[in-house]
């Protein structure tokens, strides 16, 4: 008997630990000395993405990443904070598409200040670009074209402040979804309007529900053949 509740409890050990390691935390931190190699820490946050496991938490420290990054597994990226811990287009991008591609479904990012620039011969089109379901856009700040774009499935767009020269939000497709306490307003350091500017603009999506969200000066431009823009529409 004693044999029999021994082995009970080392099985049930080795299943709790195995729970316990199914799931990591990687680091990211490019301030001081970093290895995109033995990622003790990282050195740029898509070599941390590319070492990761589904279910890990990749934890981006204050600092400036200049990079594209595409999220091809369920993982929660977290930064420091959406005043220190920024993602920037770079000046030779790989593709002119996205600054955050995500290929996944059910990830996170929070916590981030998203870079996508306005020029038109540098931006990303989409700064936030997103291919899976389940995906979670918490508690940063995203500057660029437009915000958060794709065929967005149990999605949950919450708590941003998001400023934006042609869509805030923008869903050509999907269901389930919330948008809510997000500001949206015309993007810091965009010289006009683009035409049709607005904030959240979707077009055969379903189920969504939108509230607590504050929407700022669509009504003006600095471009006058836009004599005004919307806040919701689709």
């Amino acid at each position: 008997m004693k044999k029999i509740i021994f082995s009970l409890i080392s099985l049930a050990l080795m299943f709790s630990l195995v729970g316990v390691v199914s799931a990591a935390d990687l680091n990211v931190d490019n301030s001081g000395t970093c290895n995109d190699v033995t990622g003790d820490p990282y050195c740029t946050i898509q070599a941390a993405i590319d070492f990761a496991n589904s279910g890990d938490t990749i934890q981006v420290a204050a600092g400036t990443y200049i990079e594209q990054i595409i999220i091809n597994k369920s993982i929660t990226l977290q930064g420091a904070s959406k005043e220190t811990t920024i993602i920037e287009y770079p000046p030779t991008p790989v593709s002119d598409q996205y600054l955050v591609l995500v290929k996944a479904d059910d990830v996170t990012i929070k916590g981030f200040k998203l870079l996508g620039h306005f020029a038109t011969g540098n931006r990303a089109a989409y700064i936030v670009h997103s291919q899976g379901a389940g995906l979670i856009v918490e508690s940063n700040e995203i500057q660029g074209f437009i915000g958060v774009f794709g065929n967005l499935i149990n999605g949950q767009i919450r708590n941003n402040i998001i400023g934006t020269n042609r869509k805030g939000i923008y869903v050509p497709g999907g269901n389930n979804l919330l948008i809510e306490g997000n500001t949206i307003e015309p993007a810091e350091g965009a010289s006009s309007y683009a035409y049709n500017c607005g904030a959240v603009y979707m077009d055969h999506a379903t189920d969504v529900i939108i509230q607590g969200n504050t929407m700022l000066d669509f009504t003006s431009s600095t471009d006058p053949s836009i004599i005004a823009g919307r806040g919701i529409e689709g």
